[in-house]
């Protein structure tokens, strides 16, 4: 079956995955990464040649991004049509 059609067919399969991703996160951090050059990221300044560890796990349970974090809840990725929604705020967001 054509992946596209899959993703089309599939949108409760897909927030589940995507929910299960963001709540069951194994991975606190992302890997290292390296400034490429100075850059200002929401007021702090890091500089070039800068080792950045993003804190993966602080974003994916922020209750702005998704209300009560704590809670499974596979509907916040599918949207009033019923079809899915996925977050850019999830790493690894499309199958």
């Amino acid at each position: 079956m054509n992946a596209n059609v899959w993703q089309v067919n599939t949108p409760r399969v897909e927030s589940f995955i995507m929910e299960v991703q963001r709540r069951a996160n194994i991975f606190p951090t992302a890997s290292p990464h390296v400034a490429l050059q100075d850059i200002d990221i929401e007021g702090y300044f890091v500089p070039k040649d800068t080792v950045v560890l993003p804190f993966i796990q602080g974003s994916l349970l922020n209750g702005q991004d998704f209300p009560d974090p704590m809670t499974f809840n596979p509907d916040r990725f599918v949207d009033s049509n019923g079809k899915f929604a996925p977050s850019q705020k999830v790493p690894l967001n499309r199958l």
